[in-house]
């Protein structure tokens, strides 16, 4: 007990130290509190694209024409114990059309064998079996009875198969797919992990089961069914992999300081050994005093947490209520990653103060072992989203291997160092000290890395974007909004408009081979080719994908594509930045627009004019009702939204930049209190305030060359990854690597800031010692 209160009065005596520490763990748990709720609050949104009713099942099975009889000769096969992998199986119906005015998403399911779940409200003496369970937008607009609200996307409603065919006016034998329940037995872990990880599912991809199925059936996973849901998932696990820097770098943080601390006890500790106290105590009571910073900065972080969770919030979604869920969860991820950090840092430090300087290659070779299994990683996109952030990891632990040998290294190399002695003396001090200062220097090396690779990222994706813009606003107004009237639209006479102009946009949800797609037709002629990089009239025969369409589909140019019954040829790929389902293009004349002709609605009309702005004028005044929006506008609010989209990731690489500063500046602490002999002897040949000033710049400098030497390399091998591995395997689309000045030299300053910030500043240069005594 009484060394218990003597480490707690040695925290006393280093306030600056003790202060740091609590402030860099409580910066780290921000991160992550701040990132799962707003991660949770997100993922509950998406979770609601899928209605209540399909949420139970974990693939669904697609057939051209389904219909009653494929469904009893696959529950036939099922019930025979062919298909052991299945555990629910369920026909369902799930059409989109106009009741009552009202574009309305019908849910066909056997309500006899699963009612509603317990979730819906129901209403009180209005049951019917020939009624429907609605969202709440439906409520009051629908004549048919309304049994209950349930949760569920905009326009849905839920019903008994036959209720579903009376108001699809199907024949009733008509199903659109088949839901399944695949066996998992990794299921129960993977739910845990999505609340404790908010889009921890979509880093893994699962590979589809094996199942012996009659030709024609095409099996889809959830992901696959709703590829919106995917894409939003995909966004909070980059989101989450990027929140653990700031927790990374206050594990380094947390050792820096231990080792600062146990320099000071070790000879108390020495001669508590000797009188008979155990060294598994006195690391017991050691790492008890790390616990109570621990306790304290999960608390901070909280409370920081949740205040910058919700600013993140309203600045990424202004016009959505916020509504953030401080759960048991939450509490737990807080608590058990300060205590987790810090109590590991100080193991680390502890252990490493026992031990002699080792020289063996063990590490070497696991580091080598690790960075073979990075590049398989990468080349191989069945390793999903986990396996680009383990190359990541992978390459960030190798570069902080290198950082020892560098200032070895460099160390040799000093004495070619020119100028004033005292700014000699600075700079030497970032490079004759690598065993206090390398890990520091890791974790700096490491924010600022971090740093380059999303400017490189942001500024090539950024690139894309606007070449994108450049090809798809060749018109200067776009209409959207109600489908009367852009049915009115699009058969305006041309000449009593000012328009020089009018392309008519029409579009449709299909599935190919099982998967959800967007089809868009229009008149693609060579101008209107032009938009998506193709540079001639499109066939007729001729379709057009989205990168995430040819990714899914596993195709490319000039292979044929079988959509509802026609062959067409792939003619080309384009960019579909921030499309959230594959897309397809075909021309108004082609054999598939005539196939589909009946499923069709005007999406929008675009016009291209030498004076929009009377256009729109003349527009707004015969049809109120729409919207119009011009080229400049829509540029505008697209940039817009570019930019708050990355201002998280901003946030976050701010939080761990100044963990870092933190880190170098309790290394830089250290060092100057073990060499106090040096200090005082400069003091008294006359050094004076300003002269020190300018040595600690020189130092604070130096350190952050170094950080940067390895930082560069790092961050562009950190670009290239989003840009190539992440990127693609998240959202389907490639950006091209632009190795921009402006992104390295921003990175690069804001570290150097950093590090010269900590080289200034000196608030913890004469804490005392162990128990009050040096």
């Amino acid at each position: 007990m009484m060394i218990a209160l003597a480490l707690l009065r040695f925290l006393a005596r280093t306030p600056w130290s003790t202060a740091m520490a609590l402030i860099g763990m409580a910066l780290g748990v921000t991160s992550i509190v701040s990132v799962h709720l707003v991660s949770a609050s997100i993922s509950s949104r998406l979770d609601g694209l899928v209605p209540g009713a399909l949420s139970e099942y974990s693939h669904y099975l697609h057939r051209d024409k389904l219909g009653t009889a494929d469904y009893f000769a696959l529950r036939k096969q099922w019930r025979a114990g062919a298909l052991p992998a299945i555990t629910q199986l369920s026909p369902l119906v799930d059409e989109t059309t106009t009741l009552e005015g009202q574009s309305v998403r019908v849910l066909g399911a056997d309500l006899l064998a699963r009612p509603p779940s317990a979730g819906a409200k129901a209403i009180p003496e209005q049951f019917s079996w020939n009624g429907a369970w609605v969202d709440q937008s439906l409520k009051d607009q629908l004549s048919i009875p309304i049994n209950g609200i349930i949760e569920a996307p905009k326009g849905t409603l839920l019903a008994d198969i036959a209720t579903a065919h009376d108001l699809l006016g199907w024949r009733p034998n008509q199903l659109s797919y088949v839901g399944l329940v695949l066996s998992d037995p990794f299921a129960g872990s993977i739910e845990t992990a999505e609340k404790l990880l908010p889009g921890f599912g979509a880093g893994f991809p699962s590979a589809k089961p094996s199942l012996d199925l009659a030709p024609g059936w095409q099996l889809v996973s959830t992901a696959e069914q709703y590829p919106a849901r995917e894409f939003g998932k995909s966004i909070l696990f980059n989101i989450s992999a990027l929140g653990m820097l700031a927790l990374l770098v206050a594990w380094l943080l947390i050792y820096q300081v231990a080792v600062s601390w146990l320099r000071r006890l070790w000879p108390v500790f020495d001669r508590l050994h000797v009188l008979g106290v155990e060294w598994q105590q006195l690391r017991a009571y050691f790492l008890f005093s790390i616990g109570l910073i621990a306790t304290l900065a999960a608390a901070l972080g909280l409370v920081a947490g949740w205040w910058l969770a919700s600013w993140l919030l309203g600045m990424a979604v202004p016009e959505q209520e916020i509504n953030l869920n401080l759960d048991s969860w939450v509490i737990f991820k807080a608590a058990g990653s300060a205590l987790v950090v810090c109590l590991l840092g100080g193991a680390w430090a502890f252990h490493r103060s026992q031990q002699e300087v080792s020289h063996s290659s063990l590490p070497t070779i696991l580091t080598l072992l690790l960075l073979i299994a990075a590049t398989w990683c990468v080349f191989q996109p069945q390793t999903g989203l986990a396996g680009g952030f383990f190359a990541i990891a992978v390459l960030s632990l190798a570069a902080s291997q290198t950082i020892a040998p560098l200032l070895i290294r460099l160390k040799r190399w000093a004495s070619m160092i020119r100028g004033s002695y005292l700014l000699r003396v600075g700079v030497r001090e970032a490079l004759w000290h690598p065993a206090e200062l390398s890990v520091a220097l890791a974790g700096l090396s490491l924010a600022i890395a971090t740093a380059i690779g999303v400017a490189l990222m942001v500024d090539s994706f950024r690139v894309d974007f606007s070449q994108m813009l450049d090809h798809r606003l060749k018109y200067d107004l776009i209409a959207q909004g109600d489908k009367t009237a852009l049915t009115t639209f699009a058969n305006i006479n041309k000449t009593a408009t000012l328009a020089d102009r009018i392309q008519v946009y029409r579009n449709t949800d299909i599935r190919v081979n099982g998967l959800s797609m967007e089809l868009d037709i229009s008149r693609m002629d060579a101008f209107e080719s032009s938009r998506y990089g193709y540079g001639r009239s499109l066939a007729s025969n001729g379709i057009l994908l989205s990168e995430q369409a040819a990714r899914s589909l596993q195709l490319s140019v000039g292979d044929a594509l079988t959509v509802a019954g026609e062959t067409m040829t792939i003619s080309g790929m384009f960019s579909a930045f921030g499309d959230l389902k594959p897309r397809l293009i075909v021309d108004d004349r082609s054999p598939l627009a005539d196939a589909l002709a009946a499923q069709l609605q005007v999406d929008s009309v675009a016009f291209k004019s030498d004076r929009p702005e009377t256009l729109v004028a003349a527009l707004r005044k015969q049809f109120p009702a729409l919207e119009l929006r011009l080229q400049s506008d829509i540029r505008r609010v697209a940039l817009k939204t570019f930019d708050q989209t990355f201002a998280i990731t901003t946030v976050l690489i701010t939080i761990a930049l100044l963990v870092a500063a933190i880190s170098v500046y309790i290394a830089v602490t250290t060092m100057r209190l073990n060499r106090q002999t040096g200090r005082q002897l400069l003091n008294t040949l006359g050094v004076n305030r300003t002269e020190q000033l300018m040595m600690n710049i020189a130092l604070g400098t130096g350190l952050g060359l170094v950080a940067i030497i390895i930082a560069l390399p790092l961050g562009v091998m950190f670009g290239w990854i989003l840009c190539n591995v992440i990127n693609p395997r998240a959202f389907g689309w490639t950006i091209e690597l632009q190795l921009s000045a402006e992104a390295l030299l921003r990175s690069c300053t804001w570290g150097m800031l950093a590090a010269i910030a900590a080289g200034i500043l000196q608030g913890g240069d004469h804490e005392e010692g162990a128990f009050g005594g040096r």
